[in-house]
């Protein structure tokens, strides 16, 4: 690794000068310690962003329910004390596109399928809002339509289906979600990061 912390440093300094007046390969035991030190240094970077994920995620809140026989509500409110700042969608000038939010339709014979909600485009305009605490953003999603676009109709073929005209009969469960951005500007950075499922509706 390039840069270590200054207390790994100095314990490879400490190491080798007792290595010295040992007569010993300084060689080995640096690769020793590397080799030791190394992987607890990245364990603690683990936990440590998994605890940060953690704490994002209790901030926010996922709610659905059906609209119609088409269609589903998605409800995201900011359960924190501050503002939260998030991806809503993307406008692409034909259709709008929501590549934050998938979705399961279950079956009654178990049998599930997983929707995305984005497609090819030449041009996109990603949304992002800014939540108060207690505010929701909302979204009316047309399950039908994305079930059956080219994107997500595969597997409506994998079930024994052609074409999906209604979801009365099935399950629905949605995922909101965003990945860390490392080389985005401080802006993009601030976005909100985690994962957040809604219940199953039926």
């Amino acid at each position: 690794m390039d840069v270590l912390p200054n207390y790994y440093t100095n314990i490879l300094k400490v190491l080798e000068n007792q290595n010295r007046k040992a007569d010993m390969p300084n060689v080995n035991l640096t690769f020793f310690v590397f080799i030791i030190v190394v992987p607890i240094f990245d364990v603690f970077s683990s936990l440590s962003m998994r605890k940060v994920e953690k704490v994002s995620e209790k901030m926010l809140a996922l709610s659905i329910k059906k609209r119609d026989e088409r269609s589903i509500e998605v409800r995201l409110t900011n359960r924190s004390k501050h503002v939260l700042r998030l991806y809503s969608h993307v406008e692409t000038g034909e259709e709008r596109h929501y590549d934050n939010f998938n979705v399961i339709l279950r079956t009654p014979d178990y049998e599930e399928l997983h929707l995305s909600f984005y497609s090819d485009r030449l041009r996109s305009a990603p949304i992002i809002v800014e939540l108060q605490p207690n505010e929701n953003l909302i979204h009316t999603i047309d399950l039908v339509y994305w079930a059956n676009h080219y994107t997500n109709s595969a597997q409506l073929k994998n079930i024994g289906l052609f074409h999906l005209s209604s979801i009365d009969l099935l399950k629905v469960k949605a995922r909101y979600f965003n990945q860390p951005c490392k080389d985005c500007d401080e802006y993009h950075q601030a976005i909100w990061v985690g994962n957040c499922d809604s219940d199953w509706v039926e």
